[in-house]
């Protein structure tokens, strides 16, 4: 499991740290992995780049089980899931988690289905604030749904710049229904 980092049901820290160039084999996130209500994590700084996961979703961030993540500051670049998986930078699995995103540059993810930059499953909330999302691309061979974020979950954007992303619908945001602001 995981590449990088994998929390079940304990809290993670990280300040100014990279989780870069790691693949997991098999499963989901060659990055980092949070697993249950406890495993919470606060990120400032640093990135998450480059990961891949060959046989699962979530190449960067594989949020599950109500898993919050706060990450600050940092970058979410260059991911590969498998070619029939979602979510190249993040991806929240099952519901409950919540995930906010502030001062956050998400660029260059790809996905061989959905949300290659981000996947926001029903019953999970995304907040992203003065963040840039671009540069995303979505599909495997023929175009799929939310290059930037796809959601049908709750999500709230403010202050950020969704450009230059790729999907056959929703290049930028694709609302797969649940809320948003």
């Amino acid at each position: 499991k995981a590449g990088g980092i994998y929390s079940v049901g304990s809290p993670l820290t990280l300040v100014n740290t990279d989780v870069d160039s790691n693949t997991a084999s098999g499963g989901n996130s060659g990055g980092i992995w949070l697993n249950g209500d406890a495993a919470d994590a606060t990120i400032t700084g640093g990135s998450v780049d480059g990961n891949t996961a060959t046989a699962g979703h979530g190449a960067g961030f594989y949020i599950e089980n109500g898993a919050d993540r706060t990450y600050t500051g940092g970058s979410i670049s260059s991911h590969l899931p498998g070619p029939s998986h979602s979510g190249g930078g993040i991806y929240t699995a099952h519901t409950g988690s919540v995930l906010t995103l502030s001062k956050m540059t998400i660029k260059g993810n790809k996905a061989g289905q959905h949300g290659a930059g981000v996947y926001v499953i029903a019953g999970s909330t995304a907040t992203i604030t003065n963040s840039m999302i671009t540069g995303n691309a979505a599909g495997s061979g023929s175009w799929e749904d939310g290059g930037g974020i796809y959601t049908n979950g709750t999500l709230n954007v403010y202050n950020s710049t969704i450009a230059g992303n790729y999907g056959g619908n929703g290049g930028g945001i694709y609302f797969a229904g649940g809320t948003a602001v």
